[in-house]
C-alpha cells in the first residue's frame, strides 16, 4: 500500500511538472502569436501605404505624360481615355452632319490612332486645376488634291520657283498652306488656316500654269548642275535629270531591262529591284510600291525671253523649297550692298597709327631734352643776380649818369 501511495504521489508530481511546462509553452506560443499578429498588421499597413504611394506616383506620371504630349501638341491616352473620347466624338458627329461637315475619320475604336494624330492638344493651368483643350479638325465632303511642287530645269537650264512647296487644288479654287500640313496617312493630310483663292483670272504663277495659260508673275532662276542630277524625293522615289542620253539598267530578280532616256525621269521601285544609272545604284527597303499621280505642269511658251536674275547650284539643295533659298540669297545680296565698317583696322590704318604715335613721342622727347638743357643756365643766372644785388647796395650813390646794368663789375 505504501508503494502504491508513493507511486501515486510521484505521478501527481510529474503531472504537476508537466502542467507547469505546458503552461509555459502555451504562454510562449501566445507571445509568438501576438508578435506574429503585430508583424502581420504592420506589414498590412505598409502594403496599404505602398499601394497608396504607387497610386499617387501613377497619377503624377499620368499628369507628367499628359503635359509632355500636350507640349508636343499630340493626343495621348494619358490626356483622355480612348473610350470616352470615342463616345464624345459620336455626339459631336451628330451635330456637325447638319452643316455638311464631318470628322476626318469615323469615331470608332479602330480609328482611334488616326484620330489621335489628327487632334491637336493644348493645355493651360489655373490655381487649382490643369485644363486641356482638344482642337478637333472638321473637314468638308469635297475632295481636294495636295500637290507637291518640284522645280525642274528646262532645256535652257531655267527653273521656275513657286512661292511654297505645296499647293492645295480644288475644283475652282486653290490655296497655299502657310504652315506644314499634318500627314495622317500616306493618302490623307490635314492642312489648317488656308486662304482660298479663285482659279479664274488668278494672277498666281502656278494657278496660271494649271489653267494652261502663259504665266506673268513667276520667279525664275538659272540652274547650274553637272551632266546628270539625281534627287531622292521619297524612300523609294527619285527624280533624275539627264542632260545627255544615258542607259538605265533595271534589275528585278532575274529580269534585267535596259532603257535609253534623257530629260526628266521619275523612278519608283521596291526592294526587289535595283536601278543603275550614271554610275549610281538606286535601291530601297520598301516592299510595296504606291505610285502617286505625277502631274507635269504645262510648258511655258518658248518665245518668252527670260533673264534670270540669279543662278542656283542644284547639286546639294532640295528641289521643292527653292523659294526659301532664293529669299536667303536676296538677303545676303542686300547685306553685301550695304556699306559696312570693319571693326578690325586694316594694315594701312595700323601704319598711320604707328607713325602718329612715333611723331608724338618724338615731340615730347625733344621738349623734355630742351628743358633738361635749360635748367643749369637758369640756375647760374639766378646766382649771379643774387651777387649783383649786394654789389649794387655797396656802390656809393653819385650823380654820375652811368648805372650798373646786368652782369656786374669785375675788378682786376
Amino acid at each position: 500500500m505504501t508503494d502504491f501511495m508513493n507511486e501515486y504521489k510521484q505521478g501527481l508530481e510529474n503531472i504537476s511538472n508537466n502542467q507547469r511546462k505546458l503552461s509555459k509553452a502555451i504562454q510562449g506560443l501566445n507571445k509568438q502569436n501576438g508578435a506574429l499578429d503585430n508583424q502581420l498588421h504592420i506589414n498590412s499597413i505598409c502594403s496599404q501605404i505602398e499601394i497608396a504611394l504607387q497610386q499617387i506616383f501613377d497619377r503624377l506620371l499620368t499628369l507628367e505624360n499628359a503635359l509632355t504630349f500636350s507640349h508636343l501638341g499630340r493626343l495621348h491616352p494619358s490626356v483622355v481615355d480612348p473610350s470616352y473620347l470615342v463616345s464624345e466624338l459620336i455626339k459631336i458627329e451628330r451635330d456637325i452632319n447638319k452643316n455638311n461637315l464631318r470628322l476626318p475619320y469615323s469615331p470608332t475604336v479602330e480609328n482611334i490612332h488616326l484620330l489621335e494624330k489628327a487632334i491637336i492638344v493644348k493645355a493651360y493651368s489655373t490655381n487649382e486645376s490643369l485644363n486641356f483643350v482638344l482642337e478637333i479638325p472638321l473637314v468638308t465632303n469635297y475632295p481636294y488634291s495636295l500637290l507637291h511642287l518640284y522645280s525642274i530645269p528646262n532645256q535652257q537650264n531655267i527653273i521656275l520657283i513657286p512661292k511654297y512647296p505645296y499647293l492645295i487644288l480644288g475644283s475652282n479654287k486653290f490655296a497655299y498652306p502657310h504652315e506644314p500640313c499634318s500627314m495622317i496617312t500616306e493618302e490623307n493630310s490635314i492642312c489648317r488656316h488656308l486662304e482660298w483663292k479663285s482659279l479664274k483670272n488668278s494672277q498666281d504663277c502656278i494657278a496660271q500654269l494649271l489653267q494652261h495659260e502663259n504665266p506673268t508673275n513667276c520667279t525664275y532662276a538659272a540652274a547650274d548642275f553637272e551632266d546628270n542630277m539625281i534627287k531622292q524625293i521619297k524612300d523609294n522615289s527619285w527624280i533624275i535629270i539627264i542632260k545627255k542620253e544615258e542607259v538605265i539598267k533595271t534589275t528585278c530578280g532575274n529580269d534585267v531591262q535596259y532603257q535609253r532616256n534623257h530629260g526628266v525621269v521619275l523612278i519608283t521601285i521596291n526592294n526587289q529591284c535595283i536601278v543603275e544609272i550614271a554610275g549610281r545604284s538606286l535601291q530601297t527597303h520598301l516592299k510595296f510600291v504606291k505610285i502617286k499621280e505625277s502631274i507635269p505642269l504645262p510648258q511655258t511658251s518658248t518665245s518668252m525671253e527670260i533673264n534670270p536674275p540669279i543662278t542656283l547650284h542644284l547639286e546639294d539643295i532640295p528641289l521643292d523649297n527653292l523659294n526659301e533659298l532664293l529669299r536667303k540669297t536676296q538677303i545676303i545680296q542686300q547685306n553685301e550692298e550695304t556699306p559696312t565698317i570693319n571693326i578690325a583696322p586694316s594694315w594701312p590704318t595700323l601704319c598711320l597709327y604707328i607713325i602718329a604715335t612715333l611723331v608724338v613721342v618724338a615731340v615730347i622727347l625733344r621738349w623734355y631734352l630742351r628743358r633738361r638743357r635749360g635748367l643749369p643756365a637758369t640756375t647760374e643766372n639766378h646766382q649771379q643776380l643774387q651777387l649783383q644785388e649786394p654789389l649794387q647796395q655797396q656802390q656809393p650813390s653819385s650823380s654820375s649818369c652811368f648805372k650798373l646794368k646786368g652782369g656786374g663789375v669785375i675788378s682786376a
